[in-house]
């Protein structure tokens, strides 16, 4: 998987159809999301030193819009099909975290099933 704020590396919403979908769905955000940090963390660095900051900060910017809103088309379709999942949230600051509440009883059962299906 290339690296970087690349709305084509995150899952189609259409895609999330059954539970084991939605696991390996939520998989694949996650190691989108740090990857997006990733370049959001060389950007910042980059762009002190770079003449072309300006231009370089808008193409991220439309690229991070796209981004943002795919996520938040499959994170919906996501928690449709995970059971017991009951909200998610996405962060968007110096760096971007999601993060996925389910009901208690059944949390360390999804965090189980998700681990299972490490990318």
């Amino acid at each position: 998987m290339k690296n970087g704020v690349d709305a084509s590396h995150l899952p189609d919403a259409s895609e999330v159809t059954s539970e084991d979908a939605a696991v390996v769905a939520f998989s694949q955000v996650l190691a989108s999301v740090h990857s997006a940090n990733g370049e959001l963390a060389k950007s910042s660095k980059g762009s002190e030193i770079d003449r072309d900051a300006d231009q370089n900060y808008s193409g991220l910017s439309e690229r991070l819009r796209e981004w943002l809103e795919k996520l938040h088309g499959t994170m919906k379709a996501i928690i449709h099909y995970l059971p017991h999942a009951a909200s998610f949230s996405v962060t968007v600051g110096t760096t971007i975290s999601v993060t996925m509440n389910f009901t208690k009883r059944y949390e360390q059962e999804v965090l189980d099933t998700i681990s299972d299906h490490k990318l």
